[in-house]
């Protein structure tokens, strides 16, 4: 069909395009059309689509070996049909005919009360009380034979289709390049498609290292969420800030966000237009992502260790003109573990590696390290919401996400909240407010002991170090 949608096109020049991608590939698809044709010619299409191979071939292109052995089958069933004359003559009777039960065909059933005519060479297959059914010798003979006609014929038939599928690869080339034409035009046609949706823009590339995005979507999200998805900006650039410290509450947005990013990227880079208002880029060698939690029991890790083996590989091969997304890096592990490996590995990758860098945490004492690197190459963001009221008997407030991109930190995560829309009973949710509250708690006593100390240091004539464990302990409050 595609072969002779084109058939009048016989240069490049009739295709009637401007593009030569697109002159070429058209030009390349009649070229078949001969070739197609033949093959075509050749095969019973009714059979090809039930899988006969018996049939698949039309008779006058059957070779010589298909023929003989399908005009021996013909030839043994009619002599099959002959000798129902000379049974009936043998058991005395004016006809006899054949029947099939599970599967064994050309059997001669007969009565037990009549059975006095029977000769004794003939072997019984199967009976019932009523019944007995047999084979002549002369039956069993017509039926081997038969059967090597038809694993012959079998075998002819897989030679056959085997020397069509050899001669098919003799075109190989024009195939091959038909094909290709076939898989350019498709993806040329999807990429139009894209560019014609509503609130898609062109990208622009500039020799500079970054990401500018401005109202940038998540692609497939959208499609779920229609109206109701929330854009976002992004703005990352080698010579700025190279690095997005994202937090928020649990189902804010985060994840989302930098998934949006990454595949805003990676489509402008395969020549798509992208979900954005406006999109500059610089060239990426790379998108490495560490996101979601699982384990490979097969090879014996833990969650854990998979997500440090796959964020070793990315610290291993990410440069500057990669854009690397790490998801809660630290959470399969305690928490002051876990806190010591996310700051490690995000200071490795703005300080050392110098890639974009998106990453996600929980871990709000991470914001700190944004103040160790100058210029603001290491930005803090959050997910914004906005808070409810919560009652007397301790439950979790309720938050409503707005899922934008707001500067700074946010200072809790919410998982209560998450807690209560996963239907979690009343009771226990009463309860693990009040032991987060007291936790919390806790932990502010803790926090304000050690600035006490700090500044009764700093007071006392204490050096530097002192004076930051105040800057510090002031931070966390």
């Amino acid at each position: 069909m595609i072969a002779q949608e084109y058939a009048h096109v016989k240069s490049p020049a009739d295709a009637g395009f401007q593009s030569s991608l697109l002159k070429d590939a058209i030009a390349s698809l009649p070229m078949i059309a001969d070739d197609v044709v033949q093959y075509l010619e050749r095969i019973n299409a009714k059979a090809a689509k039930e899988d006969d191979k018996y049939s698949f071939f039309l008779d006058e292109h059957e070779t010589d070996d298909i023929t003989n052995h399908k005009m021996g089958i013909v030839a043994v069933e009619h002599d099959l049909q002959e000798f129902k004359a000379v049974a009936a003559e043998k058991l005395k009777r004016k006809k006899v005919d054949y029947v099939t039960v599970a599967g064994i065909d050309f059997l001669i059933e007969l009565e037990n009360a009549q059975l006095k005519n029977l000769p004794a060479s003939w072997a019984k297959i199967s009976g019932t009380k009523k019944v007995s059914r047999y084979h002549a010798p002369e039956v069993v003979n017509y039926i081997r034979e038969r059967d090597q006609h038809k694993e012959a014929l079998g075998n002819a038939c897989d030679a056959a289709f085997a020397d069509l599928l050899s001669e098919i690869g003799g075109k190989y080339q024009a195939f091959r390049d038909c094909v290709q034409s076939l898989a350019v035009l498709d993806c040329l046609l999807s990429l139009a498609e894209v560019a014609t949706q509503p609130g898609y823009c062109k990208p622009e590339f500039t020799n500079e290292i970054g990401v500018d995005i401005a109202g940038g979507r998540h692609p497939m999200v959208e499609q779920l969420l229609l109206d109701s998805f929330v854009p976002n900006d992004v703005h990352l650039s080698s010579e700025g800030t190279r690095a997005l410290l994202v937090t928020g509450p649990n189902m804010g947005g985060k994840s989302s966000y930098v998934r949006s990013v990454a595949l805003i990227a990676i489509m402008a880079q395969i020549g798509s237009y992208v979900p954005a208002d406006s999109a500059k880029l610089g060239l990426l060698d790379a998108v490495f992502t560490r996101m979601g939690a699982f384990d490979n029991m097969m090879k014996g890790e833990s969650t854990f260790m998979v997500e440090l083996s796959e964020t070793s590989d990315i610290l291993k091969q990410a440069s500057p003109r990669s854009l690397v997304i790490l998801d809660e890096l630290g959470r399969g592990t305690s928490t002051h573990d876990g806190v010591a490996i996310a700051h490690a590995v995000l200071h490795h990758a703005v300080a050392s590696l110098h890639c974009l860098t998106l990453f996600i945490t929980h871990y709000q004492s991470l914001a700190r390290l944004a103040s160790h690197f100058p210029a603001g190459e290491l930005q803090n963001v959050h997910m914004r919401f906005t808070e409810g009221n919560h009652n007397a008997r301790e439950e979790p407030e309720d938050i409503t996400f707005l899922y934008e991109v707001g500067e700074g930190v946010a200072h809790r995560s919410y998982g209560l909240n998450v807690a209560k829309l996963a239907g979690l009973p009343g009771a226990l949710l009463e309860e693990a407010g009040r032991r987060s509250k007291a936790m919390e708690e806790l932990e502010g006593r803790r926090r304000l002991a050690y600035l006490a100390k700090a500044v009764g240091r700093v007071v006392e004539g204490g050096g530097v170090e002192d004076v930051e464990r105040v800057v510090a302990g002031v931070e966390q409050l």
